[in-house]
């Protein structure tokens, strides 16, 4: 205890500390009356991210730090706490504190964390928050796999659930690919066991560069295999889990074990939304990378890293929440099994060749509530009002949206019908039993509609009708005892009574009970006015705390359809993808390619999903024909700036769109199922990770060579760049080389390589293509058409004039630059070229104060006085200097 502590120790702090000593790494609020309160280094950290502030409690050495914020404003709070990256903890009041004897009693009743949020505030609509869990047996942490054999891959368990929908998911996935898997999941909070690594500070470190997640060491025992398997069999109520596809024990459960023990300890509730155990086969989806993730803008642009201008932001045209958080996950796990994709290509062009039924579904959906969502928080008790409402609402509209769905042909939206039915009984209680227009805060009242339960109405109309009765009252009164002047009044002391003058105060009936007597009156109170009195002052709070107990009710009752609401949310979540893909396919003018099974890949009049959505009729659109034999390996020259990064990136997207299942911006395509997209598109130093950009480079194309197969896109730009010109051109020579002849995969290599064009005539299946250009009156104008053959030149000079360069570097660009090619071509000596550098930089040295030497001459000569003839020459040497 410290000084502050111990010259300021109540029972309400000694409280706190209990609590702050089990919950030392949360921010702790703890709740005194109106308010939630931090202490010490909390209220500090409060103050900072909350811009709170902060005051204390006592002065002096023994101040102890305090900051507060409105019990009713948590919510805004927390989103930015959590935001920031801190972990909470709530103590609330857990006792009235009018029926407290001494310190009123209190508990921790929920921790909040990055991965385990639930409040609609506090999330994001159209992304999931997920808490994932990893374990790698044996200590391998998937940091690397550098010196690991090609044959000997380790494998580790993953396991990420949403807290806020239930959905739970499990995968096997090698080490050397654990960070990768991570990425594309992209959770907000990851649980590794203690002692996971052998450099854990190291191994965090990367994970949050990774992922920007918070990362969370737990016990090693919570991922002990027995007690893993422990925790799921007593969470699932089963004594095996076959049920869910597990044969026997596989290292992803031990993680899945882990979530689970970290869930209940966190939230304190039941987790009965969480009700299901999915394996995530990975080798029914298209392995992609983190890098390629970031270099095809999938989910964030390079640039800003905002969610604005992704593939993502572009293409999703979704009307509820839960479609858009379900086409990320598609997007992002493309498929590679030929059924599923044709399945949902299908059911998509079926959707587009009805737009009044298409017009029609996306109009219902628009008023779909998150029920994913609200179906947790009634598993977790944390349900509002209004949420209950936007449920019922949604449940009251879905059999006209399964009505819609009669007719169509396609399996995968027939299978979704049965899941949008028989939920008329909960949409019936919850319309009979919330009133539509309730506040969105339980404690605040009128929260059960009226007519649902009679003694709540009754004790709502004692305060709503009050001054009736007491009118009515009064005259029956007045009337039974003959006094028409009787009064019933109120004060502080005693409450409600009947007033009687002195002179009428023989009148008074036996029942009266004298309380007062006053220098012309009497006051009396009665038997009906104290029962009366009884309920007014009380009703308002019995009327809450009803409430309160019904809406409880009505939440159990509810939570018996949890299964059929999450049923309900995933498919309308799939209709919704469905339908946002038609309406992309209807409105761009997208096309349905045609998925095979053979190594090809043609496409004829491509467009660049994002791009050719911003620059419209500016986009030129190109082709790409590919093929296991003849066009395995195209090589790319051409400017910068003319678009080969553009195409190859393209080829890429256009790819991935079409294993989603979605149509895609092109005239018409034939695309081979590939099993990976690699990418090595750009890189910038990466310091925090002691790479330089040429070891990055390298390292992600061993990644490519170590791992693409023959059903393998690749798509390389600039190779080698990174090192000196001959060894570069030497790596980029042999990486083709080995694409060409030992992987034999799809691969587009962009270049400033030219003599990577030579390949064509030596190695069998390569091809070369350029960026069209033209030159006109020394402008040169970029086609962005891609045209089959090589070529020589960059066009570098011309771009950097373009980007501004003063016009005397670039002017002294254009005289080197034939020195240079000299060089290279007839083997100039660098010394001479060296040497007319240094005479060109004397020179420029030399003149580089003559417009200020001319300005003074100028302004010294006497005009008056100079001949015509004097003045023309003068005026000649000097434009001749200048």
């Amino acid at each position: 205890m410290t000084q502050a502590d111990s010259n300021f120790d109540t029972p309400a702090m000694r409280q706190y500390r209990v609590f702050k000593d089990q919950y030392p790494e949360y921010i702790l609020m703890f709740r005194m009356g109106d308010f939630y309160e931090m202490f010490h280094e909390d209220a500090k950290i409060a103050s900072r991210e909350l811009g709170l502030a902060l005051t204390s409690r006592s002065k002096g050495a023994s101040a102890v730090p305090l900051a507060g914020i409105p019990y009713h404003a948590l919510d805004s709070y927390l989103a930015r706490l959590v935001k920031a990256g801190h972990r909470v903890a709530i103590c609330e009041q857990v006792e009235d504190p009018k029926e407290a004897v001494g310190v009123v009693k209190r508990d921790v009743t929920r921790l909040i964390t990055p991965g385990t949020l639930t409040d609609e505030t506090l999330l994001d609509r159209n992304e999931g928050n997920y808490l994932a869990a990893i374990f790698a047996p044996g200590g391998a942490t998937g940091e690397g796999g550098d010196g690991e054999k090609k044959d000997a891959k380790p494998q580790a368990g993953l396991a990420w659930v949403e807290l806020s929908s239930g959905a739970f998911w499990t995968m096997l996935v090698p080490c050397e690919h654990l960070l990768d898997e991570l990425v594309r999941i992209a959770p907000a909070e990851v649980l590794i066991a203690e002692g996971s690594a052998h450099d854990e500070q190291s191994y965090r470190a990367s994970i949050r560069q990774c992922t920007n997640a918070a990362v969370t060491s737990r016990g090693a025992w919570a991922f002990d295999m027995h007690t893993a398997m422990q925790q799921l069999r007593e969470h699932f109520h089963v004594h095996t889990l076959e049920g869910f596809g597990f044969d026997a024990y596989e290292p992803s459960l031990s993680a899945a074990g882990a979530l689970i023990e970290y869930l209940r300890e966190t939230q304190k509730t039941a987790l009965a939304h969480i009700a299901q155990l999915r394996k995530f086969q990975r080798t029914s989806h298209m392995a992609i990378d983190g890098n390629t993730l970031r270099c095809l803008e999938v989910h964030r642009t390079l640039r800003s890293n905002q969610r604005a201008g992704s593939l993502l932001a572009c293409i999703d045209q979704t009307c509820t929440g839960m479609g858009a958080r379900l086409l990320e996950r598609w997007v992002t796990f493309p498929l590679t099994n030929y059924s599923q994709i044709v399945a949902r290509q299908d059911a998509i062009e079926e959707l587009a060749e009805d737009p009044r039924r298409l017009h029609a579904l996306r109009e219902l959906l628009k008023s779909a509530s998150q029920i994913d969502r609200i179906a947790a928080n009634i598993a977790l008790a944390r349900v509002r009002p209004r949420e209950v409402v936007a449920l019922g609402q949604t449940l009251t509209m879905l059999p006209k949206l399964a009505a819609m769905l009669e007719g169509i042909a396609s399996e995968l939206v027939t299978e979704l019908a049965p899941h949008l039915t028989g939920l008329d009984a909960p949409a019936q209680l919850i319309a009979g039993a919330i009133d539509p227009d309730c506040p969105n805060i339980l404690r605040e009242g009128g929260v059960i509609a009226a007519g649902y339960d009679l003694e709540l109405d009754r004790l709502r109309s004692i305060g709503h009708d009050g001054q009736r009765w007491l009118a009515e009252y009064q005259a029956a009164e007045a009337q039974r005892i003959g006094v028409p002047n009787l009064k019933v009044g109120f004060n502080r002391v005693f409450g409600f009574y009947i007033e009687l003058s002195h002179l009428t105060a023989d009148k008074a009936p036996p029942d009266y009970i004298r309380k007062q007597t006053l220098k012309n009156a009497e006051r009396y109170v009665t038997g009906p006015l104290k029962q009366y009195e009884s309920e007014v002052l009380t009703a308002e709070e019995r009327a809450r705390a009803l409430e309160a107990d019904i809406f409880e009710k009505l939440r159990l009752a509810l939570a018996t359809h949890l299964a059929a609401f999450q049923a309900a949310a995933e498919a309308l979540a799939t209709l919704d993808v469905l339908g946002s893909l038609a309406q992309l396919a209807r409105h761009r003018g997208y096309k349905r390619p045609k998925i095979t099974q053979d190594n090809v890949l043609r496409i004829i009049g491509g467009r660049h999903p994002v791009l050719a959505e911003q620059l419209r009729e500016q986009f030129v659109p190109n082709d790409v024909v590919m093929d296991a034999k003849d066009n395995r390996l195209l090589i790319i020259t051409g400017p910068n700036m003319a678009g080969k990064s553009t195409y190859i990136r393209q080829v890429a997207l256009l790819v991935l769109l079409a294993q989603t299942g979605s149509f895609i911006p092109a005239d018409e395509a034939m695309i081979g199922l590939a099993d990976r997209i690699f990418t090595r598109v750009g890189a910038a130093d990466e310091l925090t990770r002691g790479l330089s950009t040429f070891m990055l480079e390298m390292v992600e194309t061993a990644n490519i060579l170590n791992n693409a197969t023959s059903r393998s896109l690749v798509i390389l730009d600039e190779v080698g760049r990174g090192t000196s010109t001959y060894d570069g051109l030497a790596l980029a020579w042999a990486i083709s080389e080995h694409l060409a002849l030992r992987v034999k995969c799809r691969a587009l290599f962009a270049t400033h390589y030219h003599e990577l064009t030579e390949l064509e005539s030596l190695l069998d299946g390569t091809k070369n293509l350029n960026v069209a250009v033209r030159e006109w009156a020394d402008e040169v104008i970029f086609l962005h058409k891609i045209t089959t053959g090589g070529t020589d030149r960059s066009y570098g000079v011309h771009v950097a004039r373009l980007a501004g360069v003063p016009r005397e570097v670039i002017e002294r660009a254009r005289e080197i630059l034939p020195q240079l090619q000299a060089h290279l071509a007839e083997g100039l000596d660098m010394p001479e070229l060296a040497e007319r550098a240094r005479q060109a930089a004397a020179q420029l040295n030399l003149f580089a104060d003559a417009p200020a030497r001319i300005a003074r001459e100028l302004k010294g000569l006497d005009l008056n006085n100079l001949t015509p003839l004097e003045a023309m020459n003068t005026l000649k040497r000097l434009k001749s200097e200048l």
